[in-house]
């Protein structure tokens, strides 16, 4: 992923696993060097490099996971998928 990303930046949605909140194609902006609570919708990366927007769900004490709304997707775990946070949620505009 890159590193050297603007504090504010914006990213558009790229699937349904946060419907009906957020559809394909909104853009969705998140700023860095924040730090999530639990509920926050966040964009991590897993260890292969794909990026995600899920919600921040604590779940013991150095473990999280990034889960979706839609239950057809599965949700991210910090540890056996490898996340790290890139950003918090700032703010979306809707697609057409």
């Amino acid at each position: 992923m890159q590193t050297d990303l603007p504090q504010v930046y914006a990213v558009l949605m790229p699937d349904e696993s946060m419907l009906p909140w957020l559809r394909p194609g909104d853009t969705v902006r998140f700023a860095r060097g924040k730090t999530p609570a639990a509920g926050d919708l966040v964009l991590v990366a897993d260890a292969a490099g794909g990026a995600y927007v899920r919600t921040y769900r604590v779940r013991r004490a150095g473990q999280w996971q990034a889960q979706p709304l839609n239950e057809a997707f599965e949700p991210l775990d910090s540890q056996v998928d490898g996340l790290q946070v890139l950003g918090v949620f700032a703010g979306m505009d809707r697609s057409g």
